[in-house]
């Protein structure tokens, strides 16, 4: 029964373990994604940045339209600044959920690893236990031939004696 159930639990802890490396791949597949979007951002920041320094650069700047431009590209800049911020702290967060994910499944491993010590030493304890009984078997049939010849001769005696 215990070994019914060690082997249980150990079917348990690999499913587990099964599914958390799903997750883990999950995680690390929104990660790219982000880093993705990060380096996306920072390009149009890079040439928002830029043309806002070609329309300084030109002397436009000195136009009316100047002015709305420049609030433009500001409002662009701080919005993509503002989605930069946000997707770097998502990504920080997605990955310390990787590294806790990463000790979970290594601490699974560790016990997964336990586990299968106990199977094997629990098989190997029933393996001599039956050899023990098949030791102990034999012993009762040769007592039992020893006992039977013993009576047969015990047979034979009291007839004789009759």
């Amino acid at each position: 029964r215990a070994l019914q159930a060690l082997q249980r639990h150990y079917q348990s802890v690999s499913s587990l373990s099964a599914g958390q490396a799903l997750e883990l791949t999950q995680l690390r597949r929104q990660q790219e994604q982000h880093d993705a979007e990060v380096e996306r951002l920072q390009k149009e920041n890079d040439r928002l940045t830029s043309e806002l320094q070609d329309l300084r650069s030109t002397g436009l700047a000195e136009n009316a339209g100047r002015h709305k431009l420049e609030e433009q590209m500001r409002a662009k800049h701080a919005a993509g600044e503002k989605r930069l911020a946000e997707l770097q702290d998502a990504l920080k967060a997605a990955r310390s959920q990787m590294k806790a994910q990463q000790d979970v499944e290594k601490a699974e491993r560790s016990k997964t690893a336990a586990l299968e010590q106990r199977l094997r030493d629990a098989q190997k304890a029933a393996q001599a236990a039956q050899q023990d009984i098949e030791k102990v078997r034999e012993a009762a049939a040769g007592k039992e031939r020893q006992l039977a010849e013993a009576l047969s001769g015990a047979a034979r005696a009291a007839e004789a004696l009759a």
